[in-house]
């Protein structure tokens, strides 16, 4: 007899299941299950061909501690809802991420996090997901608040996510890398990492909005949004002092704002985008021309700001705006008129001379 405590929805009671098959009870459902005889050993999912045949569990799926986790593969490998992993329960914590493992589908929400206070989650729990079958998230992926995480590397079949995608309040994440995400429905947000150092998104062709913006990201050096086409929405990196180049060799249209701000020797190279709700371009100290942005036509609402990039002249300007049609407010303002540093200052009590000779 195996008990499967609280595993599959809040408010279940204890059900005992039998040595083939039963009925797990809750109070808001009915949800027929098949289990592994008494005295074997359960077969879990391994690889990802263990996703060709989904078992769902009817969500909300809440686990909370290693007894509910270790019994979720055995008996299943996708939800149908919601799916919420709470780590730094009080008792019988969660310490391996291996049972599940198996996770190939949630057509629901999933949240990922730290609920507990006072001392953090032991390491393993925390420095990495062993996620690495899940393919498709329905609605949106959270995973915030988690003291120790520090990587988003193994996530490496994850395909879609329809919702929102939000990497919040992870302060010791060092590094992101999801290298089969081709589109976010909503939002992808990273914001309170402040040890980030790396965001890899190779294959992320569309997404709702992208926004890097953090009260300062110090040691950011690489991202990779290299075949991005489309968003919708704004796509903002702000705070990267140390991102040295952004390259968007594919992306044709941002239906928001695009706007970078806050870098010591940024490059910037959208040479397909032919339309864009705004641009604003601010506070790049050595941002040394606007020729990647040779293909842009429109700016159709948000207005254009350019300003305290010290490297930009008068002429450069005046070229560039020559033949772009603007909707909304215009602003320009060369480097010699709007320095960098004041910009920093200004935005973020920061002073240049942090930015390597």
């Amino acid at each position: 007899m195996l008990l499967l405590g609280c595993l599959l929805l809040l408010g279940c009671r204890n059900v005992p299941i039998d040595d083939t098959a039963s009925v797990l009870t809750t109070e808001t459902t009915t949800i027929p299950t098949e289990t592994t005889p008494t005295g074997s050993t359960p077969t879990e999912v391994t690889s990802k061909e263990g996703c060709d045949a989904l078992r769902h569990a009817e969500g909300p799926v809440v686990i909370s501690t290693q007894t509910e986790l270790d019994a979720f593969c055995p008996l299943y490998n996708a939800v149908d809802g919601d799916f919420a992993l709470e780590l730094g329960a009080p008792k019988d914590f969660i310490t391996e991420l291996d049972g599940v493992a198996c996770l190939c589908e949630v057509t629901g929400t999933v949240e990922i996090s730290y609920t507990a206070s006072g001392a953090a989650p032991p390491p393993h729990a925390s420095a990495d997901l062993e996620l690495d079958h899940l393919t498709t998230v329905g609605g949106d992926l959270n995973i915030h608040d988690i003291p120790g995480l520090s990587d988003l590397y193994g996530l490496v079949e994850l395909e879609e996510v329809g919702g929102d995608m939000l990497l919040v309040g992870n302060y010791k994440l060092r590094g992101i890398g999801l290298p089969a995400l081709r589109g976010v429905g909503g939002t992808l947000q990273i914001s309170g990492s402040t040890e980030l150092a790396e965001v890899a998104f190779s294959g992320l062709t569309e997404v709702g909005a992208l926004v890097i913006d953090d009260t300062w990201l110090p040691v950011l050096t690489h991202v990779d949004f290299s075949a991005l086409e489309r968003a919708d929405g704004a796509l903002q990196m702000i705070g990267v002092p140390l991102l040295a180049q952004i390259d968007l060799p594919g992306l044709t249209t941002v239906g928001g704002t695009l706007q970078v701000a806050g870098s010591c020797g940024l490059g910037l190279d959208a040479p397909a985008l032919t339309s864009a709700g705004g641009l604003q371009l601010r506070g790049l100290c050595e941002l040394p021309d606007l020729d990647g942005f040779g293909a842009l036509a429109e700016i159709t609402g948000a207005g254009l700001g350019i300003s305290h990039n010290d490297l930009l002249e008068d002429a450069e300007l005046d070229a560039f705006v020559e033949g772009l049609i603007v909707s909304g407010d215009t602003e320009l303002i060369s480097g010699e008129d709007s320095r960098c540093a004041d910009y920093w200052q200004d935005t973020w009590g920061r002073s240049t001379t942090s930015c390597p000779p």
